[in-house]
């Protein structure tokens, strides 16, 4: 549904293993460097899911079907651009 870089995707799984390899190694000076990697990377995969899927821009409208754009995108389409379903009523999202 979003547009996710797929290395970030990766790079997050491969975090979360590393961590669960350290944890068991009893290595806690590694295990504190993987999880800040870890949460940074979550953080980034947070961040682009608040990004409009067409230009990138703040994510500022929801339509009624669920899906998020820029308040500009937002405002040019009569129908979602991702399902097609109609656009009854556009919801402010802060």
């Amino acid at each position: 549904m979003y547009n996710l870089d797929s290395s970030l995707i990766i790079s997050l799984i491969e975090l979360k293993s590393r961590t669960t390899n350290v944890f068991d190694s009893d290595c806690t000076d590694n295990a504190v460097d993987v999880m800040q990697e870890a949460h940074v990377v979550e953080d980034l995969v947070t961040n682009l899911q608040r990004l409009c899927p067409i230009c990138d821009n703040a994510i500022g409208v929801a339509f009624c079907c669920g899906h998020q754009f820029c308040v500009e995108c937002g405002d040019r389409y009569s129908t979602c651009p991702i399902c097609r379903d109609r656009v009854h009523i556009r919801f402010r999202v802060f």
